[in-house]
């Protein structure tokens, strides 16, 4: 599972999916049960407000790119771990533009790094990488479908 802390809950398991999921949908500190067929994307209203700001490519895409180049064709500076490490610190920063109040601190984005490690098999590790590529192009449908058409990683029942 990985979570952005307030702004939202993404990608459950499938295989084990938790019934008595509570989030805080609106980051207002009320939490709100979901349930296990609505588990898998719930964006926050920061996401959508009207004067949020669109992020066409950010420093977290760039680094799950550089994983992904590092993990299938080891080219680039660093591993693949070692991006992936970045990209999911840099998304949890690029959180931070949503809303100026809600300001996750380094603690929180280091056990959420911690927590969310890359795979040592690669087929796996593929799958998180694109994964995050997926969650990342939320509001840029054209892009999440390219990248899918391109890996073809991401199992469509798994997100539908």
């Amino acid at each position: 599972r990985s979570t952005l802390f307030p702004y939202t809950t993404l990608f459950r398991s499938r295989d084990n999916p938790d019934p008595s999921l509570q989030i805080d949908v609106d980051g207002d500190g009320t939490t709100e049960e979901v349930t296990p067929h609505m588990q898998y994307l719930q964006p926050s209203k920061y996401f959508y407000a009207y004067d949020a700001p669109y992020v066409n490519m950010g420093y977290a895409e760039v680094e799950l790119l550089l994983a992904e180049a590092a993990l299938r064709w080891g080219i680039g500076t660093g591993s693949a771990a070692e991006h992936f490490e970045k990209a999911l610190a840099a998304g949890v920063e690029q959180m931070k533009v949503y809303n100026k109040e809600i300001q996750p601190d380094a603690a929180a984005i280091a056990a959420f790094v911690a927590a969310n490690p890359l795979s040592a098999d690669q087929a796996t590790a593929l799958e998180q990488i694109n994964m995050q590529l997926w969650v990342g192009h939320i509001f840029n449908p054209f892009e999440a479908f390219a990248n899918w058409r391109r890996t073809g990683s991401l199992d469509r029942k798994s997100v539908v």
